[in-house]
C-alpha cells in the first residue's frame, strides 16, 4: 500500500536515486504537472499533464519546421534546431528582422543615404555619407565643440551707436515690467555726463528686490519691505467666540460690518462658543486666532484665520486635554481598585474582590506572560490543565489546516498523523510554533477527517 503524502516534499537540492516514474498505460490522474510513463508508448516517451492535456515530453511527431527555422530530430533524443537563411547579398526593398522582433524594408543599403542642409542664405546643399559639416561663427558669435556639445557664444551684448545726446541730458528707460536695473552710464561718469534713468511714464524708478533679510545698503524697494513686514503679530484683543463681538467694540466673525483685517493681526477668545458659527471649530477661553490671510470688512471667512489651541480643553479618546482616571466598576471588568491623593491616582488590581471560578467555567482564560516574546497573553483553562497536571500527550482531529493548542508546554512533542477512515499514516507540513502549539497545512484538503496524535518527549 502507497504511503499518503499530504503536502509537498523538499529534498532540499538533493539526488533522488534509484527512482522511476509511475508506469501505466493509463493516466493517472489529471493535475498539472502530473507526470507518468506510458507503457505502450515505447521506449523514452514519459508524459505530463499541461493543466487540459498529457503531453509527450519529445514526440518527433509535434516538431515542425517553419519558414525561416529547420529542425531535425537524431534518435528521438537529440533535437537540433537552425536558421535556413543561406549567405549572400541583400537587395534594395529586400527585409530585415529589427530587435523590435519586426520584419522592415529598406530603400537601400546602410551607409548610401544622402541629407539636404539649408541656411538662411544659400543651399540647399546636398550632404553625402561621410561628409563633415562646418559650424563657423558670424559677426559677435563664436563656436566651440568640448567632446559631443557645440557651444555657441555672442561676444557682445550691445550693438550701435546713441545719437543726438547732450552733455546733462537723460535717457528715460520704462523697465517696469519687468524691472531691470540700469548700471552704466554713457561715457565717462561726470557731472555734464548723460545719464541713463530707469522710470515708468509716471515718473517712479524701478529696481531689483533684494532678497528677504537682506541686510545691505541696497535700495529696498516696496516689495522688500511689504515682504520684511509681513507676518509680523499685531494684539487686536480679546473676543466672544461665539457671537464675534471684540472686547472694546466691533465684531470679528458675524454680520455684514465685521472688522477688516490683516496679516498678523492676533485675537484671544473670552467666551466660549463656535468659530464662525462652526460646530467644527469650537474655541474656549485661552484660545487664539490668527490672521493668515487679510479681508476687507465684512468680507473675511474662517479660513483667513490659524487657530491657535490653549490646550487647555477636557480630553477626550483621541484628543490630548485635562481629564481624570477612574474605574469601569462592576461587571465584566471588575477588579481593579483606584484611590487618589494629592492629585495622584494610584490604580490597583483588586483579585480579592473578584468572584471564583467554579468547575462549569470550562470556556474562562487567565493571563500569562511570554517570556520570548516579553508580552502578556492569555490562555484557556482548559489549555492549562494538562500542564498544571503534567500530562504528557494530546489527542485532537481537524479536517483542514489548522493551529492545535496542545497544552504541553514543550517544543520537544512528537507529531503523528492518521486518516480516520482508512487508518493510514499521512504527511503534512508540522510546525512548532510555541511551546503549546502546533500548525498542521495540508497542501489541498485532505478527502477524510485527520486525527492529530502529539506526545512529548522527555
Amino acid at each position: 500500500m502507497a504511503i499518503p503524502f499530504l503536502n509537498n516534499i523538499d529534498l532540499s537540492d538533493n539526488q533522488l536515486l534509484n527512482a522511476k516514474l509511475q508506469v501505466t498505460s493509463t493516466a493517472p490522474s489529471t493535475e498539472t504537472g502530473q507526470i507518468y510513463f506510458n507503457s505502450t508508448a515505447g521506449f523514452l516517451k514519459p508524459r505530463v499533464y499541461d493543466g487540459s492535456a498529457f503531453l509527450n515530453l519529445l514526440d518527433t511527431s509535434s516538431i515542425i519546421s517553419g519558414a525561416y527555422v529547420s529542425s531535425t530530430v537524431t534518435a528521438n533524443v537529440d533535437l537540433t534546431l537552425d536558421l535556413s537563411a543561406v549567405d549572400g547579398t541583400a537587395g534594395a526593398g529586400e527585409r530585415y528582422l529589427t530587435k523590435t522582433n519586426k520584419w522592415a524594408t529598406i530603400a537601400s543599403i546602410p551607409g548610401t543615404y544622402t541629407w539636404s542642409i539649408q541656411g538662411d542664405t544659400g543651399g540647399p546643399t546636398a550632404v553625402a555619407s561621410g561628409d563633415v559639416i562646418d559650424f563657423a561663427g558670424g559677426t559677435n558669435v563664436t563656436t566651440a565643440f568640448s567632446g559631443t556639445t557645440l557651444e555657441i557664444n555672442s561676444t557682445d551684448q550691445f550693438v550701435g551707436t546713441l545719437t543726438g545726446i547732450g552733455a546733462g541730458d537723460y535717457i528715460s528707460i520704462d523697465n517696469s515690467a519687468p524691472a531691470v536695473p540700469i548700471v552704466n552710464a554713457l561715457g565717462t561718469e561726470a557731472a555734464t555726463a548723460s545719464r541713463l534713468v530707469a522710470r515708468d511714464s509716471g515718473g517712479f524708478g524701478y529696481v531689483v528686490t533684494p532678497a528677504s533679510g537682506d541686510s545691505t545698503t541696497k535700495i529696498a524697494t516696496t516689495a522688500f519691505v511689504q515682504s520684511s513686514l509681513t507676518g509680523l503679530l499685531e494684539f487686536k484683543g480679546g473676543f466672544n467666540a461665539s457671537t464675534g463681538a471684540i472686547v472694546g467694540g466691533g465684531n470679528l466673525t458675524s454680520g455684514g460690518t465685521r472688522v477688516a483685517i490683516e496679516i498678523g493681526d492676533y485675537y484671544v477668545v473670552t467666551v466660549a462658543g463656535n468659530f464662525f458659527g462652526s460646530a467644527a471649530t469650537p474655541l474656549t477661553p485661552g484660545d487664539s486666532v490668527i490672521v493668515q490671510t487679510a479681508a476687507v470688512a465684512g468680507a473675511s471667512v474662517e479660513g483667513d484665520f490659524i487657530v491657535v489651541q490653549s490646550d487647555t480643553d477636557l480630553a477626550t479618546l483621541t484628543t490630548v486635554g485635562i481629564g481624570n482616571v477612574n474605574i469601569d466598576g462592576a461587571g465584566g471588568k471588575d477588579g481593579l481598585g483606584l484611590a487618589y491623593a494629592s492629585g495622584t491616582a494610584t490604580v490597583g488590581l483588586d483579585i480579592d474582590g473578584l468572584p471564583a471560578v467554579t468547575t462549569t467555567d470550562t470556556d474562562s482564560s487567565v493571563v500569562i506572560f511570554d517570556n520570548t516574546l516579553a508580552a502578556n497573553k492569555k490562555i484557556e483553562l482548559l489549555d492549562l490543565a494538562p500542564i498544571i497536571s503534567g500530562a504528557t500527550s494530546f489527542a485532537n482531529t481537524i479536517t483542514d489546516t489548522a493551529t492545535i493548542s496542545h497544552g504541553l508546554a514543550s517544543s520537544d512533542v512528537m507529531v503523528q498523523l492518521y486518516d480516520i477512515t482508512t487508518g493510514e499514516t499521512v504527511y503534512a507540513d508540522v510546525d512548532r510554533i510555541s511551546t503549546t502549539q502546533v500548525t498542521i497545512t495540508f497542501a489541498t484538503t485532505p478527502t477524510n477527517s485527520i486525527r492529530v496524535l502529539v506526545q512529548k518527549i522527555g
